[in-house]
């Protein structure tokens, strides 16, 4: 018991920082309107804190049940020793990644989970709206609440790996991405780089996109949602290993066992395919933009991959799984 408490309270401290940090950098004035944006922006951070230590003190509970020592605090411990004796080995270098992947990461997750469990539970008991036929009803309502569930399960997920580590869960961290270019991918996909990179290279893509009538808008987003499918079931796949940045150990099974970025592949459709209705707002020229951030994507790709060689296991998998994207082509 406490061990469970130490491990508890070290990593809530660095997740307090974490927050801390967003809200005194005005995070909400600079979030482009996000969700996120908006909590931070109404002074909501006392009201995340307690979601947090509610949501955390549930999802702890493998730790405690791992019977493991107090890995968090003892890795934190080195770390502080490391420092103090100015020997800053690989090991230390490692801890020290491993928490800045947390530091960064676990501000943004949590706050981003409990709003989209209230969108969710305010388009459940909304019952002010009727619709013309089916196919509105599911344009305008059921289209958007299955993406919100989508959606909060992969927060769900990565939640739980990045607050989590343990060897009872077989996802510890093993190693962190190495080179500055590596984090510098990853990180512009996420605020609060990505709000002054928008600046320059605007994000035309829209997953509530609508195209030209509510039939064809329907059929796309039945295809659309077949492909969130197959992105939260790489999700899924990745359990308890969900995690920008880290190798936790190697995941061959699901839709890995096609190709090695499932994910990323479904994420880039969606964009690619919702990008389509700007063409009538912002002409074709909008192409470029999304050419940006494909290559982003196969960046981030090459980078995790580059990392990922370095486990012998890893090897064997691209050895038996050849392609990135798509089986055959790429």
């Amino acid at each position: 018991m406490k061990s469970f408490f130490k491990t508890y309270l070290s990593e809530m401290l660095m997740i307090w920082v974490g927050l801390g940090l967003y809200w005194l950098i005005l995070f909400g004035e600079l979030a482009y309107e996000t969700q996120l944006g908006l909590y931070y922006q109404e002074n909501k951070s006392i009201e995340i804190l307690f979601y947090l230590a509610c949501i955390y003190s549930v999802i702890a509970i493998p730790v405690f049940l791992s019977k493991k020592k107090n890995e968090c605090g003892s890795k934190l411990l080195y770390l502080v020793n490391s420092l103090a004796k100015k020997k800053f080995d690989d090991k230390a270098k490692n801890i020290a990644l491993a928490f800045g992947v947390k530091l960064f990461f676990i501000p943004l997750m949590i706050p981003w989970t409990v709003e989209f469990a209230f969108v969710i539970k305010g388009m459940l008991f909304d019952t002010t709206k009727t619709y013309s036929s089916f196919v509105v009803y599911f344009n305008k309502y059921l289209f958007l609440l299955i993406s919100y569930l989508i959606g909060f399960v992969a927060l769900l997920y990565y939640s739980f790996g990045y607050l989590i580590e343990s060897s009872y869960l077989n996802n510890k961290i093993k190693s962190v991405e190495p080179t500055i270019f590596g984090w510098a991918v990853t990180l512009i996909c996420y605020p609060l780089f990505i709000t002054f990179v928008l600046i320059a290279i605007p994000f035309y893509t829209n997953e509530m996109a609508f195209f030209k009538n509510q039939e064809i808008t329907f059929i796309v987003r039945i295809f659309l949602l077949l492909v969130m499918t197959f992105k939260i079931w790489s999700i899924a796949a990745l359990g308890a290993k969900c995690s920008n940045l880290t190798n936790r150990g190697i995941v061959t099974k699901g839709p890995y066992r096609w190709v090695r970025h499932p994910h990323y592949l479904a994420k880039l459709i969606v964009w690619w395919v919702t990008l389509i209705p700007a063409f009538a707002i912002y002409d074709f020229w909008i192409i470029g933009t999304m050419v940006f951030w494909t290559v982003i994507y196969i960046l981030r790709a090459v980078t995790e991959e580059n990392h990922l060689l370095a486990d012998e296991d890893y090897v064997a998998y691209c050895s038996q799984v050849k392609w990135r994207f798509i089986p055959y082509i790429f």
